[in-house]
């Protein structure tokens, strides 16, 4: 029923306080992209329960070093991305080598887990055989 035949009065008594919206009045705030290397130590402390951070620049200092060497961009530039991975562990164990005094811990875990070898050397050959391949293109 509606209208006057409805007692529509408030109840006398205690009332319960109502809450307001919570939060800032924004909406859902889009997260910034990960860089590759944020994106790939976040992959191995995930992975592999290390604290890596941007400021552990070991992964960084490897990519870089291997990019720069004139033998491992020709490779990358003449051979797609899975045969130019399968080429990397060797040179990229060498890199790793030359920033042991750096990086002891984390060089440390790198050797004792075939794993994260492997993990480490497929993100690394993808950076460096995309920035490789799309410099190329450009």
């Amino acid at each position: 029923m509606l209208g006057d035949q409805e007692d529509l009065s408030l109840n006398p008594g205690p009332v319960d306080p109502l809450s307001g919206a919570e939060g800032s009045g924004q909406g859902k705030q889009n997260e910034e992209p990960l860089s590759p290397l944020s994106a790939l130590i976040a992959s191995l402390n995930e992975r592999f329960g290390t604290n890596l951070t941007e400021h552990d620049l070991i992964l960084d200092t490897i990519h870089r070093r291997l990019e720069a060497d004139d033998n491992v961009r020709e490779i990358a530039a003449n051979n797609d991305r899975a045969n130019f991975e399968a080429s990397l562990a060797k040179p990229l164990m060498a890199a790793v080598l030359e920033t042991q005094d750096v990086q002891g811990d984390f060089v440390d875990k790198l050797y004792s887990s075939t794993d994260m070898q492997k993990a480490v050397v497929r993100a690394v050959a993808k950076l460096i055989w995309d920035n490789v391949n799309n410099d190329d293109v450009a």
